[in-house]
This record gives C-alpha cells, sequence and structure tokens, in this order.
C-alpha cells in the first residue's frame, strides 16, 4: 500500500497553477471570473472591500480564444482517412480489421475520433500539452476465441481525454517512449437524491503492461490528505492489453504554443482594461464648484427641476479630470492588443527558413493568409503522428504488428483560395440566379476546396449528394456563418 507522499509526488515538468492560467484566459466567461485573482492582484494597502469591487467591475475580452479557434476551425475543415501499409513491402493492407473504422467513426461516447482530435487540439494549442488514454473495455466472461471477443465488443478501444494537469508524475525511456504514468482524477459523488457527498481521489499507476488504481473516499472539508496517510490499492495490477503505455501526448513546441506566446500581453491587456475602466468610473465626471460667501457651505441642490440662485459674489464652475492619464492608459491597451497579433504573426515566421513563403507582399491580406499557411502545415504534421501512434497502438495490441499507417489529411491548406471562394459565392448569391446546374457547379467547387485531401471515392460522393440535393444556391446560414468564420484575419 502507498501513501499520500508516494502518489503525490509530480514531474519535473508539472505546472498545474500554469494550466489552469492559461485555460482562464481562452475560456474567458466563469472560467476566467473563477481565477481572476491570478490576473488582478490585490494592490499594497488595497482594503479587501474595494478589491472585491475592482474584480467585480473589471471586463476581460480573450484574443486567444478566437485565435486559436481559428487555427483549429481551419484544421479540421476537412476530414483525414487511415491507410494501413506493410511495415516491410509498405504496400497497403486489405481486408483489416473492422476496430479501425469503427474506432475512427466513435471513439467512445458516440464521439468521431475527428472531433475527439479537434478538442484535443484545442487544448494543447492552449496548455502545451493535451492526453488521452487508449483503453480496451473490461470482459465480463473469458471469451473462448478472438472472434468471440471482437463479437462481445472486447477488442474495440476507446479515447479518454486526459488533462495535463492530471498527469502527475512520469517516466520516459531513451526514445521517449513512456514507461510508466500516474494519473490523478477528483470527482464528487452522490447515490442519489438527498445523500451525502463523497469527494472521490483517484491515482491510475499504468506501465506498459497494467494499470494498478488507489482510491480514497472522503467527505467533503475532509478530502485534504496528509503524506502519511495509506491509499488503498483497489484494483491490483491488471493487464491493460496494450504493448506499451497506452497514453497519447500532442505536445506543442514553443513556437507553435499559442497561449503561451500571448499569455502575457494578454494578461497585461486584462490589468490596463481594468485600471482604466475603475478610474473613469470614479473620476471621469465633472465635478460641480461652488464659491459661496454666505458663511454657511448650504450646497444648492442639483438636477431636473432645480434651478441655482447666486448671491452678487457667489461663484460657480465645473471641475473636469485631465484626459492625459486616461489616454496614455488607452494607448497602452491597443498597444497590448496588437501586440498579441504580432507575436501570432511572428510564430508563423520563424516557423520557415524561407522568407518568401511567409510572403513579404505588400498586400497585407496575402501576407496574412500565407503566414497562417505555414503554421497549419506545421501543426497539420503534429497531428498526423499522434493519429499514426494512436492507430499503431492499437494495430499493435489487435496482433497487427505488421501494419504501419499514413494519414491522408492535415495537409493542403490553401487559405487565400477558399476565403476568396466563399467571398465570391456570397456575391454570386445576390444575384439570385435560378440555375440548377449553376448551384450545383458553384457548391461543388467550394465543397473540393473544403476537403482538399479527400480522397476520390470521398470526393465522388460530395458530388453526387450535391448533384441530388442542390436546390437552392447557397442557403443563407451555414454558407454565412462560413464566410464569417473563414475570412477572419488573425491579424486586424
Amino acid at each position: 500500500m502507498l501513501t499520500y507522499k508516494d502518489l503525490k509526488k509530480t514531474h519535473s515538468d508539472y505546472d498545474r497553477d500554469e494550466c489552469i492560467r492559461l485555460w482562464s484566459l481562452y475560456k474567458g466567461g466563469k472560467v476566467f471570473r473563477k481565477n481572476v485573482n491570478m490576473f488582478l492582484p490585490q494592490n499594497p494597502d488595497e482594503t479587501s472591500d474595494v478589491y472585491e469591487n475592482r474584480k467585480k467591475e473589471s471586463s476581460y475580452r480573450s484574443y486567444i480564444g478566437p485565435i486559436v479557434d481559428y487555427f483549429v476551425q481551419w484544421l479540421f475543415s476537412g476530414g483525414f482517412t487511415m491507410k494501413a501499409k506493410d511495415s516491410k513491402s509498405k504496400k497497403p493492407i486489405e481486408g483489416i480489421s473492422s476496430i479501425y473504422t469503427d474506432f475512427q467513426s466513435d471513439c467512445g461516447n458516440d464521439v468521431s475520433f475527428h472531433s475527439f482530435l479537434r478538442d484535443r487540439t484545442t487544448v494543447a494549442m492552449v496548455k502545451g500539452k493535451s492526453h488521452w488514454l487508449l483503453q480496451k473495455p473490461k470482459a465480463d466472461f473469458d471469451p473462448k476465441s478472438e472472434q468471440e471477443a471482437e463479437d462481445a465488443g472486447l477488442t474495440r478501444p476507446t479515447a479518454v481525454p486526459i488533462e495535463e494537469e492530471n498527469v502527475l508524475d512520469f517516466m520516459k525511456d531513451e526514445h521517449g517512449a513512456y514507461e510508466w504514468v500516474c494519473i490523478y482524477s477528483r470527482k464528487e459523488l452522490r447515490a442519489a437524491p438527498g445523500q451525502p457527498t463523497i469527494i472521490r481521489q483517484q491515482w491510475h499507476v499504468i506501465d506498459r503492461e497494467n494499470t494498478t488504481i488507489y482510491s480514497i473516499d472522503r467527505k467533503p472539508g475532509e478530502e485534504n490528505l496528509k503524506d502519511g496517510d495509506p491509499i488503498p490499492c483497489i484494483q491490483p495490477a491488471v493487464a491493460h492489453g496494450f504493448k506499451e503505455v497506452p497514453l497519447v501526448t500532442l505536445t506543442m513546441p514553443d513556437g507553435l504554443w499559442i497561449a503561451n506566446r500571448v499569455a502575457e500581453p494578454q494578461t497585461e491587456h486584462f490589468r490596463l482594461s481594468a485600471a482604466l475602466g475603475w478610474a473613469i468610473r470614479r473620476t471621469c465626471y465633472a465635478m460641480p464648484i461652488f464659491n459661496i460667501e454666505d458663511g454657511e457651505n448650504t450646497v444648492p441642490k442639483m438636477g431636473a427641476g432645480y434651478y441655482i440662485q447666486l448671491g452678487a459674489n457667489d461663484k460657480f464652475s465645473w471641475s473636469t479630470p485631465q484626459s492625459t492619464p486616461y489616454d496614455i492608459i488607452g494607448k497602452q491597451v491597443d498597444a497590448q492588443r496588437d501586440e498579441i497579433y504580432r507575436i501570432t504573426h511572428q510564430m508563423a515566421q520563424g516557423l520557415d527558413n524561407n522568407a518568401d513563403t511567409v510572403g513579404r507582399s505588400a498586400d497585407s491580406k496575402e501576407f496574412d493568409e500565407a503566414s497562417t499557411k505555414v503554421m497549419l502545415t506545421a501543426y497539420g504534421k503534429l497531428i498526423s503522428e499522434v493519429v499514426e501512434e494512436s492507430f499503431e497502438i492499437i494495430s499493435d495490441a489487435n496482433g497487427d504488428e505488421r501494419m504501419t499507417w499514413d494519414i491522408d489529411g492535415f495537409t493542403g491548406y490553401d487559405v487565400a483560395t477558399l476565403s476568396r471562394l466563399i467571398a465570391n459565392a456570397l456575391q454570386i448569391k445576390a444575384f439570385g440566379i435560378a440555375s440548377k446546374t449553376f448551384a450545383q457547379q458553384v457548391q461543388t467547387k467550394l465543397a473540393l476546396a473544403v476537403i482538399p485531401e479527400a480522397n476520390e471515392e470521398v470526393k465522388n460522393l460530395v458530388r453526387e449528394e450535391i448533384v441530388k440535393g442542390a436546390i437552392e444556391l447557397l442557403p443563407d446560414v451555414s454558407i454565412q456563418s462560413a464566410a464569417d468564420s473563414r475570412s477572419m484575419s488573425i491579424l486586424t
């Protein structure tokens, strides 16, 4: 039995607070508000009441969110296909098991692997890493054959998302493969409505062969553990069914880790915006000044329905605050916003050694499109590698060690062409050309531009479906939405 001290140990790279900070900057809204203390510290000698009011009145606008979502939307604008090849001959393998196509269409909870991967990519761009654990269903019986196991769904894997802050500790070999990992989880459980809440803490220790689970239940308020507290082992080492640690990690290198690059200007933008808003709401008003000679210091009433009667020697004037401090802060707010986009732009330049690839055109739109394409290509390569890794782990566990995998997709992002196609399509719709054939041609050209890496079988199917279903030229909702997202510039 291990103690809490044994299980709480973390890897030298572990940084829970940083994950929370970056995710809050990305999400905004309630998530940011919950962790606003991380971004708006209390000033020296500032009372708690003033500090709490200052936090409540602050307003946060996420620029990280739209930038990350923009790249992810482009990356997953089309699908991807898997091709199994013989590891020696490099020839395609026909007649492979359906578990691979089933996993691609549903990797758990009726979610396609494409959608699952999209969410994991978003997390990686924000936190720097995202993980997923491949699992096999637990059998209630001992299957007598491989076919019986397959029929019962016991060979079909699923993918479980694992957050970076929950991967406490790990060890890798000289090739970068996991030797073991320790994954933490915390859940609030109730047996039924009205029943007491239980805090369940678990640690999954997974090595190349087995999974061991440690777990402890505590009442709320009593879940803080001491170093010496023993943690019961509720599942001794059980074979997980894979030939390596089934944890896949998508890691963003520094040059592609968006949130890490722009977190500081995003935070400074918020602090300056909060300071400006606080100052304006308290001082940016004209102040009435009365100089009354009667010595009674009676302040006249002001407002609708009132008037001011002044004596011969009384004086009245308005005092307004100087705008210079607000102008300075406002310019700094704009500067930090521009810095966010400038850094994003520089990331693309730093990824390609050929300056001409990024573009040195005087046309800023073309420059932006070229920069975007460079980054999308780099992201696509990373994603393809982890997809191949996932399928190789599955195929090795299925006894198909001869298999290697190639990905068709995540390449060939022609931002400029697709943006112009969408813009042109919207303009064409305004003419109201009542031609079904014309509508079919426009929709086909646009659809194929979105999925350039799809195989011919898929493309032909798209063509056939458009011919059958194209009645109206470019429905308003779908196309307008696409235009809004595709035409967005990350540099404006």
